[in-house]
């Protein structure tokens, strides 16, 4: 009897469940989240559609014409894997492609490590260090036409950093045509660029770090390089990733 009655009561709440819910109300709650799914993919779908139509595109057309020989004037004509194999031939082409990985990489590493030491250095909290990084991340707000203006004088033979170098004792240097100085002064000037950028989204990652983690690394005797070392780059890595994936 006590078995029985405790199986009636177990199963009495999902019978009153059932009569609360007639049948078009429990279909209309399964069919909730697909209906959000949708709405989902209509809000997403005209950005998909935008870099589909303007990015995916000509890229997939470019693709296809590079199999081609095409003058712009006639119709295209299938030529297969020539345009590749001249390519490969070509020493200016090797010599781009190389220059091209020096650049990325350079500029990449560069501008990880300057970013990350000024969030670093704001997130002391010092005063004016806000101040600071308003002003800095002003740089990345520029315009690029003014960026290259600017750093084209700056590197002209007879501009600033010359100047200055000339005060030091150094020779003057020719940066944007001698073929030693060019590379690092692009860099530069994309250090100075966008560095500010991958700073302010540095400070944000370091302000989501538990500061919980570093009271209990001081607890233990840690000094300032093993918690960074164990704590601030192992917590930042998802954001050094995604910047650098950017």
């Amino acid at each position: 009897m006590v078995i029985a009655s405790s199986a009636a009561s177990r199963d009495r709440p999902a019978a009153s469940a059932a009569k609360a819910y007639p049948p078009a109300q429990r279909r209309w709650r399964m069919h909730f989240g697909r209906r959000q799914r949708l709405w989902g993919i209509g809000f997403v779908l005209p950005a998909l559609l935008f870099f589909a139509v303007f990015k995916y595109g000509p890229m997939l057309w470019a693709i296809e014409l590079s199999f081609t020989s095409y003058d712009m004037v006639s119709t295209p004509s299938f030529v297969g894997l020539d345009n590749y194999r001249d390519l490969a031939a070509d020493p200016i082409f090797r010599d781009t492609v190389v220059n091209t990985l020096v650049y990325i990489g350079g500029s990449t590493v560069l501008i990880t490590v300057v970013g990350l030491a000024l969030a670093l250095a704001i997130n002391t909290r010092l005063p004016g260090a806000r101040h600071c990084m308003t002003l800095m991340f002003l740089t990345n707000l520029m315009p690029i036409i003014a960026v290259c203006l600017v750093w084209r004088f700056l590197f002209h033979p007879f501009g600033l950093v010359n100047q200055l170098l000339h005060y030091l004792g150094f020779g003057r240097i020719d940066w944007l045509t001698s073929s030693w100085t060019a590379m690092p002064a692009i860099i530069i000037v994309t250090v100075w660029r966008f560095a500010p950028y991958f700073m302010v989204v540095f400070l944000a990652g370091l302000l989501a770090i538990p500061g919980d983690y570093y009271e209990a690394a001081e607890i233990d005797g840690a000094n300032a390089l093993r918690k960074f070392w164990h704590i601030t780059l192992p917590q930042l890595m998802p954001v050094i990733l995604s910047l650098i994936h950017i």
